[in-house]
């Protein structure tokens, strides 16, 4: 809730002063769930200024979009898509402390950290649809669940989501890696003659 209300009032501001709103009421309201300061005004900050990139106002996209000439809405979808990890960014300061440099216990603090960089990396190759060489549907929805068995194991500390995760990430990956080789053989390119 506090997040999309942030996303809300972030819309279409200048970002400091959309901060300084937002967090008067919602980062007490995070510090009351258990949530320390740091991570509270992260939180806050960050949802607040990817708002920015979000329709229908997204000001971002907009002078993107006329700097680039180019159709406004289907710029700021391109730009929701970019950045859909940045949505997540906040909270993973939450489920991963360490980002913050504060103290975690060692293994946790590992594996979040590879995990939050694999959440981040998977969700971009699901959303734009391109790591290696083009992902199709498939793959695509495959991304998006590794993701989201990444983000459970940060949520709920089981580490056997993690194992799972990090060994679909590497599938996919090394599926991706064969299917550029496999293009690269049947298309060779103007420098390789």
């Amino acid at each position: 809730i506090i997040a999309a209300t942030c996303i809300v009032l972030g819309f279409g501001g200048v970002a400091l002063p959309a901060y300084i709103v937002v967090s008067i009421f919602a980062a007490p309201a995070l510090q009351k769930m258990g949530i320390s300061l740091e991570q509270a005004h992260f939180f806050v900050m960050f949802t607040t200024v990817f708002a920015f990139v979000t329709p229908p106002i997204a000001v971002a996209a907009l002078i993107a979009s006329r700097l680039a000439q180019s159709n406004y809405v289907e710029t700021a979808i391109e730009a929701v898509k970019v950045s859909v990890a940045g949505f997540l960014l906040p909270f993973m300061f939450i489920y991963v402390p360490i980002l913050l440099l504060q103290p975690q216990e060692p293994a946790r603090a590992v594996t979040g950290i590879l995990g939050t960089v694999a959440i981040l990396l998977a969700v971009q190759f699901s959303f734009v649809g391109y790591f290696l060489t083009t992902c199709s549907g498939a793959e695509r929805v495959l991304w998006l669940g590794v993701a989201a068995l990444l983000f459970s194991f940060l949520t709920v500390g089981v580490y056997l989501l993690f194992a799972m995760g990090t060994t679909f990430f590497i599938l996919l990956t090394f599926w991706q890696w064969r299917k550029k080789v496999s293009l690269r053989a049947r298309n060779p390119s103007p420098e390789q003659n």
